[in-house]
């Protein structure tokens, strides 16, 4: 795996034990994104 996938991984996928995705447990987030809100995150800072 990736650096880029192990980091979208935590704001994408749950944990099996929290039932919570890891950014969300943590307070970086307030709701899970999909891969598609990322991307347009990808899109506006790198201006591609």
């Amino acid at each position: 795996m990736s650096l880029t996938t192990l980091r979208c991984r935590n704001f994408v996928r749950s944990h099996f034990t929290t039932k919570k995705v890891p950014a969300v447990a943590l307070g970086i987030i307030e709701k899970t994104l999909s891969l598609a809100d990322i991307f347009k995150i990808q899109i506006a800072i790198l201006g591609v």
